[in-house]
């Protein structure tokens, strides 16, 4: 028997992982392969999660802001992403997919490299006013060249990965966000973020000269079918009304999630103070909703039982109101824990079903794909600017931030459940 030397098998492992490695790029980025956009995806969300959720963390530590001042600058940057995201899908639609998300890719790495740079609350402010505005031109492109082209079926699929990857990086950057900004500094808030998202940058520059060349309108694969007609059982028999009437339902139902999600991100370092947990611990206990919200993904993908049903629809929004209560007035961390796991599955429905039925209805998947993430800041508007002002004006009423974002809530499902009546009164008529 031949025993290989120590640096003999170092050899051959970093041989091994070379050939992995390599294989794996060449793979991702093949003119026919989507993969590389999972990884674009991917990056982008722990950038936008490690900096737009541990900002109100930096303002609150250094600048002094209170639950109120935070709630205000959510509301804003919520309102820059809804304009930004609609103009960002219009945009692709026209400029194409990938050139848009390109440019969005580079807008939010220079706001980074800004930030880090440059001290003083101006700065922040308006690093995360253009680092916002380059994120929502990016998501929009990668949701609809993903889809463009596919069967019902593989968006299905395409939907869910897309979904799991966001989530997915998403949780690990609010997870590690905390230790990021405990361990290494206020600027490395801006910094990481800033490398991560030029990587994305730099892959999707390499993508799009290899294989646009063969595509110059920037898709993929050309629509060979219209992919509501290719699908089974609920998706056939849906009427065209009852699919819109999803789809509007949906549209409304997530922003509602976001608006309780970016009433929770704002006031987050209080509620650690009161439960005793400092930036780092936060961190760890805070990011149980994001895992929690990845397990409704892996589940969402591989079960299409869901699909239209309103019965679905009005019970997790449901969970959703209750659930934002018991996070947020959560007295021990046994019950900040649940309310975050049942958070976590009620808002990963409602996303998917705002995505998916985006991409399922129609044909204009950039726009659709820009006014699923404009719905997305039309939340992140209305939670904390309603928070700030039940606050303002119902100062002297405990929680009052809180109470009046729940009100939203079920002035929301109201609406939802009248959008459902009305389409059923139609559909009986006809």
């Amino acid at each position: 028997m031949v025993l290989l030397s120590g640096s003999t098998r170092n050899t051959h492992v970093h041989q091994h992982l070379s050939t992995v490695i390599s294989g794996f790029l060449v793979r991702m980025l093949n003119r026919h392969s989507k993969l590389w956009l999972f990884v674009v995806e991917g990056l982008t969300s722990f950038a936008a999660t490690a900096f737009g959720y541990y900002v109100y963390f930096l303002t609150h530590s250094k600048f002094g802001f209170t639950n109120n001042a935070n709630l205000i600058l959510a509301a804003g940057a919520g309102l820059i992403y809804a304009t930004f995201s609609w103009l960002g899908g219009k945009i692709s639609q026209k400029l194409g997919y990938v050139k848009t998300m390109q440019l969005g890719l580079a807008l939010a790495t220079g706001a980074l490299c800004f930030g880090g740079c440059v001290q003083g609350l101006a700065a922040v402010l308006l690093t995360l006013i253009l680092a916002s505005i380059g994120f929502c031109m990016v998501f929009p492109s990668i949701e609809a060249e993903l889809s463009e082209g596919e069967t019902s079926r593989q968006l299905q699929r395409l939907v869910g990965w897309y979904n799991i990857t966001w989530a997915i990086t998403g949780a690990v950057a609010y997870f590690w966000g905390g230790t990021i900004l405990e361990k290494l500094g206020p600027r490395a808030v801006f910094f990481v973020p800033c490398v991560v998202v030029l990587t994305g940058l730099i892959l999707a520059t390499i993508a799009n000269r290899t294989y646009l060349r063969a595509n110059p309108e920037g898709l993929i694969h050309k629509p060979t079918e219209i992919p509501t007609q290719s699908y089974a059982s609920q998706n056939e028999t849906a009427s065209k009304h009852i699919r819109k009437s999803f789809m509007y339902m949906a549209w409304i139902a997530n922003p509602l999630a976001y608006a309780a999600i970016n009433t929770l991100v704002p006031i987050a370092p209080i509620i650690a103070e009161r439960h005793g947990l400092s930036p780092m611990w936060a961190g760890f206990y805070g990011s149980v909703w994001f895992f929690a919200r990845v397990l409704a993904f892996i589940l969402l993908m591989h079960w299409f039982w869901w699909h239209y049903k309103f019965w679905v629809l009005l019970g997790t929004c449901t969970a959703l109101i209750t659930s934002f209560l018991a996070v947020s007035l959560s007295i021990n961390l046994p019950m900040f824990i649940l309310g975050q796991i049942l958070f976590g599955l009620a808002t990963g429905l409602i996303y998917y079903s705002s995505l998916y039925y985006s991409m399922h209805v129609g044909e204009t998947k950039g726009e659709h794909g820009g006014i699923h993430e404009a719905a997305i800041g039309l939340g992140n508007f209305a939670g904390p600017a309603t928070g700030a002002l039940a606050t303002y004006f119902s100062s002297r009423i405990s929680h009052a931030d809180l109470f009046g974002v729940t009100l939203l809530l079920l002035l929301g499902l109201i609406f939802i459940v009248r959008i459902r009546i009305t389409t059923a009164h139609r559909t009986m008529g006809s």
